[in-house]
C-alpha cells in the first residue's frame, strides 16, 4: 500500500514539474515575440495572451517565485494596452498576497502611479502615495513618491511655473 501511495505522490510530482517547465517555456518564448518588437506598443490580441498565461502561472503556482513577478509583469502589459483598471486589479494581487515579495514595494508606488496618470483620479493616487510613503519609508523611490503628492493634479503650465518660482526664490548659493 505504501509502494502506491509513494508511486502516486511521485507521479503527481513529475506532473506538476512539467507543467511548471511547460508555462516557464511558453511565457519565455511569448515575452520574446511580445517584446522583441520594434514599437513600444504590443499588440492587444497578443497582450491579453500573455496577460493570462502569467495569471494562470500564478494561480497554478501560487507559493512560486515567480507568481509575484507574474502578475507584477501582467500588470505592466496591462497598464501598457490601456487597461488601467485590470492592471490595479493585478497589483492589488501582488500587494495582498505577496508582502514580502521584493515586487511589494513596486507593486505600491506603481499602483499610485496608475491611478495618477492614467485614471487622473488624484484621491486613489494621493491615498496610494500615503501608504507607499508609510510602509516604504527608506525606499529609493520615497522622493518620487513625495514628489508626485505634492504634484498630484498640476498642470504641465503649472508645475513650470512653480519650478520658476522656486529658482527665482532660490537663495542658496552653489559652488563654483
Amino acid at each position: 500500500m505504501k509502494t502506491i501511495y509513494f508511486s502516486l505522490l511521485v507521479i503527481l510530482f513529475a506532473s506538476c514539474s512539467n507543467r511548471h517547465a511547460e508555462f516557464t517555456e511558453k511565457i519565455q518564448a511569448m515575452e520574446k515575440e511580445l517584446f522583441s518588437s520594434s514599437t513600444s506598443i504590443p499588440d492587444p490580441a497578443k497582450a491579453k495572451e500573455i496577460i493570462q498565461l502569467y495569471i494562470e502561472f500564478a494561480n497554478t503556482f501560487p507559493q512560486d517565485t515567480l507568481a509575484p513577478d507574474y502578475l507584477f509583469k501582467a500588470a505592466e502589459v496591462s497598464a501598457s494596452i490601456g487597461e488601467a483598471n485590470s492592471a490595479i486589479d493585478l497589483l492589488d494581487k501582488v500587494i495582498l498576497n505577496y508582502q514580502k515579495s521584493n515586487k511589494n514595494e513596486m507593486a505600491l508606488f506603481y499602483k499610485a502611479f496608475i491611478y495618477e496618470t492614467q485614471l487622473s483620479d488624484y484621491f486613489n493616487a494621493g491615498k496610494t502615495y500615503d501608504q507607499f510613503i508609510s510602509a516604504f519609508p527608506n525606499s529609493d523611490l520615497l522622493d518620487d513618491a513625495l514628489a508626485a503628492k505634492e504634484n498630484l493634479g498640476k498642470t504641465p503650465e503649472e508645475l513650470i511655473r512653480q519650478f520658476e518660482e522656486n529658482i527665482a526664490n532660490d537663495t542658496v548659493m552653489f559652488p563654483s
